[in-house]
């Protein structure tokens, strides 16, 4: 019986006793791969990703101080080197993956793909040791959002500031582990991140690990530092209810911020949110969260029914303060949103996907 043989860096098979494409020893013929391989090249475009971990350019190499491009397989979510050569969105394991996926890629890939710097780009945070926790968390959201957007991941202070930084802004913050607003290390990042909320018109999430690593005291020093006043409160499971504040028209809301995405009060933040795509959020939800207390009525994405005064309409009491097991509210020109969620629940990805700008039909792997 032959060995199992042995696949070659140009993808052909040797017999792994005497490396030979047709062996007479071995009674074996490999040849047969090559007419794959070529099949395959004339349909199912294969590239290598760059080595240095940053294909579309600009970060510098792959290293700890700077954000470098998540890449994963988008069948086994292993380590991707290789990418599709066709569109350059879609990177894989390896060859085998890529066969597996092909029938449903070659339905999106496309030649004409805008080129990877038009695309927009989001830059996910999360320190230390919290970084291999909060990923495997994460984990199942970027796979729903990487068809749509480039994530950048920054695992220490440096490589975060570096990412904010950057020419190319991303669209998106999220910050998913716990920061100590009074850490030398740490000071520098919280100074940039409020930099980059209040002067670029994106957004800053926090949430996935954040609840869950932050000390309460830190917590509040933290939304303190934005000129927020949000302190971390119950932690329960409990069933929440999206907050249907009154969404003005369109010309309302042009009229209200002078056009303007992130300007505005506070409240516009929230009315925009439902205004874009509140009819894709679910109307309430069972989540395990820490909620949040001292947000304002108008700033209260999801709240428990203790705050509701009408609760077929889903409506708190305009003015007041509640607790929220997620929020949004302005910040300077851009914006910054709370989530309390500590297991990533699907509808959660949800109203994240509706934060960053991504609407429900936008690529990916479960479409």
């Amino acid at each position: 019986m032959a060995d199992s043989p042995v696949e070659q860096p140009d993808g052909t098979l040797r017999c792994k006793r005497h490396g030979l494409e047709i062996c007479g020893k071995c009674c074996v013929d490999y040849t047969f791969m090559r007419d794959i391989i070529e099949e395959a090249k004339s349909d199912m475009p294969f590239d290598d990703a760059d080595p240095e971990g940053d294909p579309i350019g600009g970060y510098g190499g792959k290293g700890e101080k700077v954000p470098t491009r998540r890449l994963r397989c988008v069948v086994c979510r292993k380590d991707a080197p290789h990418q599709c050569s066709r569109c350059h969105v879609t990177y894989y394991c390896g060859k085998e993956d890529q066969k597996k996926d092909w029938k449903k890629h070659k339905i999106t890939c496309n030649k004409a793909n805008p080129t990877e710097q038009n695309r927009p780009s989001v830059l996910a945070i999360a320190l230390g040791e919290e970084y291999d926790v909060v990923d495997g968390i994460a984990d199942g959201f970027f796979s729903t959002i990487e068809p749509s957007v480039d994530i950048f991941e920054a695992q220490n202070p440096t490589a975060a500031i570096k990412g904010l930084r950057h020419p190319r802004v991303p669209i998106a913050v999220l910050f998913m582990s716990s920061i100590n607003p009074r850490a030398e290390e740490h000071v520098p990042l919280l100074t940039a991140l409020i930099k980059y909320a209040k002067n670029e018109r994106g957004i800053i999430i926090f949430g996935f690990g954040f609840p869950s690593f932050m000390r309460a005291n830190h917590f509040q020093e933290v939304f303190e530092r934005f000129g927020v006043y949000w302190k971390s409160y119950n932690y329960r499971r409990e069933t929440f209810h999206l907050n249907n504040v009154k969404v003005p028209t369109e010309q309302g809301m042009a009229n209200s911020s002078g056009g303007d995405e992130g300007e505005g009060e506070g409240s516009q933040a929230l009315q925009r949110l439902l205004y874009k795509y509140g009819q894709n959020l679910p109307q309430s939800f069972s989540v395990k969260a820490l909620q949040v207390m001292g947000v304002s009525a108008e700033d209260a994405v999801y709240v428990g029914e203790g705050d509701l005064i009408d609760k077929p309409k889903g409506r708190v009491k305009e003015k007041s303060l509640v607790s929220a097991a997620a929020a949004i509210t302005n910040v300077g020109k851009g914006r910054i949103a709370y989530l309390g969620d500590v297991n990533s629940e699907s509808m959660t990805e949800l109203l994240v996907r509706a934060m960053i700008g991504l609407e429900p039909g936008s690529p990916s792997l479960d479409d």
